[in-house]
């Protein structure tokens, strides 16, 4: 069964979490990335993974950032951004998708 990220089903869970976390500027929810969830988001969202790769920054400060993070593209550039995905190994694996990022 594939899961589609509808703008309805995205607008009730956007609604129940600001009355939650109203003080949280930046809302989000969990999911896992696949095709078809990528294919139902909304364009602009910005979706980031649960997993981290760590480097050390020109200081020899550790530093750390998701595998992967981008603004969500619009259609046409959906199945480019889905391989980007794909070739950073998150497919499949627990994103937050953020209603904006800042």
């Amino acid at each position: 069964m594939s899961f589609i990220l509808n703008n309805e089903l995205w607008e009730i869970r956007r609604e129940q979490m600001q009355k939650d976390w109203s003080a949280i500027s930046r809302v989000f929810i969990k999911i896992k990335m696949t095709k078809n969830v990528l294919m139902g988001l909304e364009e602009g969202c910005y979706i980031e993974t649960d997993i981290y790769r760590f480097y050390k920054d020109e200081n020899s400060q550790l530093q750390e950032e998701p595998i992967f993070g981008e603004y969500v593209s619009d259609m046409a550039e959906r199945k480019e951004q889905w391989r980007r995905i794909v070739m950073s190994s998150a497919s499949n694996r627990t994103f937050r998708v953020y209603n904006k990022k800042g």
